[in-house]
């Protein structure tokens, strides 16, 4: 027996298959707060000349020591700093070490610094998530924390900045500056709802360390995705 031929209207072909689908927007790529400070970081300084590369490797290694000494035992922390600097920072001139050891080792022993240089404390902490940008567009973010510490009550960020010539005071800090801490305060405010976040800018040039008004941190938080020039860029155009 002959197949009974289709009827019309098994053979109807629904009119969205021959409509082509509508095209979808790329999504944003991620913000990542550090490429923000280029101009904070480096910023362009003719007077600084041959200095500017001594002044670097002189922050590279408070930096490295920041990092390194709070998991040394305090007895041993000068002389594994002594042995870092000689293994390191061997372009850095001997008195300058020196000093840099000399700080570094006076800031990790500053009380008001114990809960983010002491036990449990964690260094280079990679981070991400979502913020709200003033136009109400959510961006995604990824980031690194310098040092990250984590308690039943307060969190502690600390971001370690190796611009030559820090701020005098809390009022000089660029807004670039503010504008990467106040990203980072805002993603552990989400993991951490019910803690204080403190976020606190260590300059590795001097060891000086700031503490930025959370009121500013806000406020440069909500100008971000305005209508001005934004302080963040996308990681693909990170210079």
């Amino acid at each position: 027996m002959e197949d009974e031929a289709p009827t019309a209207a098994a053979q109807t072909i629904p009119s969205w298959l021959r409509t082509p689908p509508p095209r979808e927007d790329e999504p944003a790529p991620p913000l990542k707060p550090s490429s923000a400070l280029a101009a904070a970081d480096a910023p362009d300084r003719p007077a600084d000349g041959p200095f500017l590369a001594q002044a670097a490797a002189a922050g590279r290694f408070a930096h490295l020591l920041l990092q390194m000494l709070p998991e040394i035992v305090p007895d041993q922390r000068a002389p594994v700093a002594q042995a870092l600097g000689l293994a390191r920072a061997g372009g850095v001139p001997a008195d300058k070490r020196a000093s840099i050891i000399a700080d570094a080792l006076a800031l990790l022993a500053d009380p008001a610094l114990a809960a983010l240089f002491g036990p449990g404390s964690l260094a280079e902490v990679p981070i991400a998530g979502m913020i709200e940008l003033s136009q109400g567009e959510r961006r995604p973010v990824t980031g690194q924390i310098d040092r990250l510490a984590i308690s039943a009550t307060d969190i502690v960020i600390a971001d370690f900045k190796t611009t030559a010539r820090p701020p005098r005071d809390e009022a000089a800090i660029p807004e670039s500056t503010l504008a990467q801490l106040a990203v980072y305060r805002a993603l552990m405010e989400q993991i951490y709802p019910d803690r204080q976040v403190r976020a606190l800018l260590v300059y590795t040039a001097t060891l000086a360390r700031l503490e930025p008004d959370p009121k500013r941190l806000d406020a440069v938080l909500a100008r971000l995705g305005s209508d001005k020039p934004s302080t963040f860029v996308a990681v693909d155009q990170a210079s």
